[in-house]
């Protein structure tokens, strides 16, 4: 593929498509997202979209590029090149490919080994304002180019976040066969209620503290990060885990942070962890949810 980019770096393509993706951090939790479909008049007039995919389990960032149904010729071959573009319009991440299309056809390339390295390690260069910029540059094989056609899109994402203090009132008082419940309604984003349940296990001799996310009434699936920590009572931060998941439409239960702390640690004298008897605890959600709009802007 090094090959490639380097013939295409000072070829005129016959079609550029440049995808803006606001609020671009939201992918981290929805993972997935098409672009508005552009047509290529240069290309037969054929039609496109993008795909961003961040790969949950393998923690890879990739762009796919698929022909959409058309009118044109039933197979065309391109070459391509899908690229991230920095903060100042240079491009990281360029992959090539050759690939002839029939109509529906997808072609998947990795960009990125690991996508927190767009995410969070060089975000101030590839997500300024929480913006990622997508570039697709296409040459049809084996014709001159006679014109050469520039599309830009722009989507802007949907992300539900949550983030509360959840006050646990005489901590010291309960059991085992106790349960502690707080729900968290529904927003206008759709994202279903959440209910959490804090409650006791034993293990060796000892209680520890778990935390169970359920939700109510999911009418669909929806990614969700989720994050709980302890705080003292003047805020900071003593321990903190965090999770991804799906809430699933078929079951109640999204996830547990199991023995999340232990209970004696708690109860300790010196701890200034139960000022008043109460337990802090700050939950956060990033739950997704529809892109805002999708527009082609040209």
């Amino acid at each position: 593929m090094g090959a490639e980019a380097s013939k295409n770096s000072g070829r005129k393509p016959n079609f550029t498509f440049i995808w803006t993706i606001e609020n671009g951090s939201a992918l981290l939790v929805s993972r997935y997202l098409e672009s508005p479909q552009f047509i290529a008049h240069s290309i037969a007039k054929t039609k496109w979209k993008l795909m961003v995919n961040t790969e949950f389990r393998h923690e890879t960032l990739h762009l796919d590029i698929q022909r959409e149904e058309d009118s044109g010729p039933d197979t065309i071959e391109i070459e391509f090149e899908l690229s991230i573009l920095s903060d100042n319009g240079s491009v990281s991440g360029m992959q090539t490919g050759k690939e002839t299309f029939p109509i529906s056809h997808c072609f998947h390339l990795k960009i990125f080994e690991d996508r927190h390295e767009v995410f969070f390690r060089r975000r101030a260069e590839f997500l300024p304002n929480d913006t990622l910029t997508v570039r697709c540059r296409m040459w049809r094989t084996g014709t001159e180019i006679s014109r050469s056609e520039t599309w830009f899109a722009r989507t802007r994402l949907g992300l539900d976040r949550r983030c509360f203090v959840w006050v646990i009132k005489e901590f010291s008082s309960l059991r085992p066969e106790q349960k502690r419940t707080h729900f968290v309604n529904p927003t206008p984003h759709g994202s279903p209620q959440l209910i959490l349940s804090l409650f006791l296990s034993e293990r060796n001799g000892k209680n520890y503290v778990n935390i169970e996310i359920g939700q109510n009434d999911a009418t669909r699936y929806y990614n969700m990060f989720c994050k709980c920590s302890l705080l003292e009572s003047d805020g900071r931060v003593v321990h903190s885990e965090k999770t991804e998941s799906v809430i699933s439409l078929h079951f109640r239960k999204v996830c547990i942070f199991q023995e999340f702390l232990e209970k004696d640690k708690l109860m300790n004298k010196e701890s200034s962890l139960l000022l008043n008897d109460e337990l802090y605890l700050r939950c956060e959600f990033q739950i997704e949810a529809d892109p805002v709009w999708s527009r082609i802007e040209n």
